[in-house]
């Protein structure tokens, strides 16, 4: 079993802890997992990296579990949007510092993935869900704006992405 090591990044944001955590370690695969998660299992873990050692895929999303209906469309009609990753540690490197800033991280590993035509899995972490942001603040409006916010954030990690590599070359 591997070893656990918890370090601290001083500048905020999702991104910034990322990368904080990837410049520590040589693994040349890296797994991310969002900190709120409710019923994760070393299983769902074992799912997310399998298909990569396995040269199935480059990068693997593990969505949360909401139900047969709703799990259809977010696997197969909304942009993929998770902390649930496993990727080769090359993909993570490809990208710039501007791309990894907060909530962007996730829209340019998507959109780096499909522009260099690398393969991507998707699956749904059967019964793993996580705390919603309107559950994290004694006010739900606050936390609903300050999810619309990141949301934001994460589709201006798109548009950041294509500017820089694909409009400007």
């Amino acid at each position: 079993m591997g070893r656990v090591r918890v370090i601290r990044e001083e500048i905020k944001g999702k991104g910034q802890s990322i990368r904080k955590g990837v410049s520590i370690t040589e693994a040349n695969i890296l797994v991310f997992l969002d900190a709120d998660l409710i019923g994760l299992t070393p299983n769902h873990i074992k799912e997310l990296v399998k298909p990569i050692l396995a040269n199935e895929a480059d990068m693997v999303c593990g969505l949360f579990d909401r139900g047969y209906f709703l799990n259809m469309i977010f696997l197969h009609s909304l942009p993929i949007l998770t902390g649930q990753r496993a990727i080769h540690r090359r993909i993570f490197d490809d990208l710039e510092d501007i791309e990894i800033k907060g909530y962007r991280l996730e829209f340019a590993l998507n959109t780096h993935v499909k522009y260099q035509r690398l393969r991507q899995l998707n699956f749904v972490c059967k019964g793993m869900t996580h705390r919603p942001k309107e559950l994290k603040f004694s006010n739900p409006v606050v936390g609903f704006w300050l999810k619309q916010k990141m949301f934001l954030e994460a589709l201006t990690g798109y548009f950041v992405y294509l500017f820089r590599r694909r409009w400007l070359l």
